[in-house]
């Protein structure tokens, strides 16, 4: 089974769990990485104090990062919402029903993550190494818990 498949059987309920879309309340867009690669570009040609409130600049290896990231996961991760961070950091969000899930990548190479969900009492910080795609998928796959799990139909891509 594919990763793709595999993510299908999961979240192949792909309506928006709001009234209102969200990147994340779909499983992919065959141009996920251009879209995550646009979002990343526009954050780098921010300068100094792109908040007025003096947010840092974004450094080369950050946007690199970046970069790196969303071509390792665009073809099994839902779409991201990808946002500047006052610190200089870019930040990959996902929020599913009540669960959300922050990655802050950094120059340093690693990923400082937030997983909530209020209804359940959760709220888990913590960081991994930017290359650990295992961890990435861990905490992704907590997303889909609660989705309802249904079979792919006949014409979905296997």
């Amino acid at each position: 089974m594919t990763n793709n498949s595999l993510m299908n059987d999961i979240w192949c309920d792909r309506t928006p769990l709001s009234g209102s879309w969200t990147p994340s309340e779909y499983l992919f867009d065959s141009r996920s990485e251009e879209l995550m690669t646009a979002a990343i570009d526009s954050i780098a040609g921010l300068g100094s104090n792109w908040d007025g409130y003096g947010a840092m600049a974004f450094a080369p290896e950050v946007v690199q990062a970046a970069r790196v990231f969303a071509n390792a996961i665009a073809e099994w991760i839902p779409l991201p919402a990808v946002v500047p961070v006052p610190n200089g950091a870019i930040q990959f969000e996902w929020k599913v029903g009540e669960r959300e899930l922050e990655f802050e990548l950094s120059a340093n190479g690693v990923i400082r993550y937030l997983k909530w969900s209020p209804s359940e009492g959760i709220e888990e910080e913590g960081e991994f190494d930017s290359d650990d795609l295992v961890q990435s998928k861990i905490l992704v796959s907590w997303l889909s818990l609660g989705r309802k799990k249904c079979k792919p139909s006949p014409a979905a891509p296997r």
